[in-house]
């Protein structure tokens, strides 16, 4: 293989998303139902459902069973290009940090592109974690700590969601980014060198912007995102350089950055449940801990 790729990757990087409207249809009619698998043993699971002006908005709330009392939440957001629903990994991490982080974990079910795009997509995002935050007392959540958190495409909308959020005066107590993509990345050398890296590569991204983005879309600046940030980067990673970048931007402003660059990796390694992943995750809980979960931080 061209990469140095871990071995317990290698059944992933078999795997390859070409960026067309039939795989993604085809896709989703078998993702989409795995959705019930948040209604696990041991979980409250809550189906909330509500219309704006982007569309319908729909949000699972898993909580621990034995848990009581206001808790913490994490809003958050799945990667797939925009255009596909969540796989059973997203699932498997929303249950996960719900029972093992101490909080309460809101999983935004997105309306898909190109059946929405940008607007719709990032105002349904803004309108799920308004909501939680609005009805926090009446659905047991700690209205004074939550925060966002995504993967890949995900993770762009949790960028966005906190710009639009500081906007209106609401700052996030943390973001939890897992290789997550950031617009404007093309002129870096990650992309330029990973035109054929495994499941993900720069040269799809083109026609991700397309099925994505409406005329005249406007990003964001690390200083409208500034709080206390973790990140993961895959090594094999189209995105990986612009990640490194973002993190960078966001240290310049003053803001608290943990990122984690995790080796022999590609995009999705968190898939796997391997030795990585495992320490992955005990790093991103304890973030949690001190961001989210302890009472005395106080917001940067």
């Amino acid at each position: 293989m061209k990469y140095d790729i871990d071995e317990h990757l290698l059944k992933l990087a078999k795997l390859n998303q070409p960026m067309n409207r039939l795989y993604f249809a085809v896709a989703n009619a078998l993702l989409h139902p795995l959705v019930h698998t948040l209604k696990g043993r041991g979980l409250r699971h809550e189906y909330l459902r509500f219309k704006t002006e982007y569309g319908k908005v729909r949000i699972h709330l898993v909580r621990d069973d034995s848990a009581s009392g206001e808790l913490p939440c994490m809003v958050y957001y799945h990667g797939g290009a925009f255009m596909r629903y969540a796989a059973a990994h997203h699932y498997r991490y929303i249950k996960k940090y719900a029972k093992e982080c101490g909080c309460a974990a809101a999983f935004v079910d997105f309306y898909p592109a190109p059946r929405c795009r940008s607007t719709e997509i990032e105002g349904q995002c803004l309108s799920a974690y308004l909501y939680l935050l609005e009805n926090a007392h009446k659905l047991s959540l700690d209205a004074d700590r939550f925060m966002t958190a995504g993967d890949s495409s995900g993770g762009f909308l949790a960028i966005k969601t906190v710009s639009l959020l500081c906007e209106r005066g609401i700052k996030p107590r943390c973001n939890m980014l897992i290789y997550p993509l950031i617009y404007g990345l093309e002129d870096t050398e990650s992309v330029k060198k990973y035109t054929d890296t495994p499941v993900w590569n720069s040269t799809v991204i083109p026609k991700m912007w397309g099925y994505y983005l409406d005329d005249g879309y406007e990003w964001t600046t690390a200083e409208k995102v500034c709080v206390p940030t973790y990140m993961e980067i895959a090594e094999f990673d189209c995105l990986h350089d612009a990640d490194l970048r973002f993190c960078d931007e966001l240290e310049a402003t003053g803001g608290y950055v943990e990122k984690l660059v995790t080796r022999r990796t590609i995009h999705g390694y968190d898939a796997v449940d391997y030795e990585v992943t495992r320490l992955a995750f005990e790093r991103r809980r304890q973030f949690l801990q001190k961001f989210l979960i302890a009472p005395d931080i106080c917001r940067k």
